[in-house]
């Protein structure tokens, strides 16, 4: 994704061969992200990075085990993840995200509890980014 730093929303859907998001990490601009019906999206890592991330939804990833990174995302304000039953998340976790975001957890499952909810450049360089390859 050599690029796109400036990126400010990613949406991936309906990516039915996708298994990561390489390089998501090199989008220090991104404020959005959304995967849906990616069905073999194994992990998504490298949120750490994402210091503007605002706003994520993963819909109907029913192969996600991981989105590694997440807590770090000190700006989050909501998180939407549903259907997605092979993810797991650490009570520790779910306490981080439900302490300064919307959090919505279903068909998710916290490990070791359950959780709540509460309710320039180009003209891409600084805009959405809607699209799968593969």
């Amino acid at each position: 994704m050599d690029g796109l730093a400036e990126l400010l929303s990613l949406d991936v859907r309906g990516c039915s061969k996708l298994e990561e998001l390489p390089g998501i990490e090199t989008l220090v601009s991104l404020t959005r992200l959304v995967a849906s019906g990616c069905v073999k999206l194994k992990s998504i890592r490298g949120l750490r990075q994402l210091t503007k991330l605002l706003g994520v939804t993963i819909k109907g990833c029913s192969d996600l085990e991981e989105v590694e990174g997440i807590q770090h995302c000190m700006s989050l304000e909501y998180l939407d993840v549903t259907g997605c039953p092979k993810l797991r998340w650490s009570a520790g976790v779910v306490e981080q995200l439900r302490q300064r975001s919307a959090l919505r957890l279903t068909d998710s499952i916290p490990s070791t509890s359950s959780p709540g909810s509460r309710g320039g450049g180009s003209s891409i360089s600084r805009s959405s980014l809607c699209f799968c390859m593969i």
